[in-house]
């Protein structure tokens, strides 16, 4: 079972909700999409624009995929992602902005 530690996202219920369900489906769309760069890059981006829909802040959104519940048990180590996949993905991450997470869109991806 996931546990939440309420600090990084404050102690609003609703956020708490919200980052359960986006841990959930992000732990989901990985799973799918391990293996494959571009999938990755989709699911992330998926997470990003729903939890930005959801009023989460980046730094929100960064520690649910990186640190919850625990940096050796994320999302990414869960799956099995490797020293070197997460050092692709981190770049990606770094330079996202809440702009295009909101704006995100499938079609965007083909531009």
């Amino acid at each position: 079972m996931l546990r939440l530690n309420p600090t990084p996202l404050g102690a609003k219920p609703h956020t708490l909700g919200a980052a359960k369900q986006l841990s959930d489906f992000i732990l989901s769309e990985l799973r799918v999409s391990h293996g494959s760069a571009r999938a990755t890059k989709r699911a992330i981006l998926r997470y990003f624009h729903r939890g930005a829909l959801l009023g989460l802040s980046l730094d929100e959104l960064i520690t649910i995929l990186f640190l919850v519940p625990t940096p050796t048990t994320s999302v990414f180590a869960r799956i099995g992602f490797t020293r070197r996949e997460l050092e692709a993905i981190m770049p990606m991450v770094k330079c996202l902005t809440l702009g295009e997470a909101l704006n995100y869109s499938e079609e965007s991806l083909l531009l």
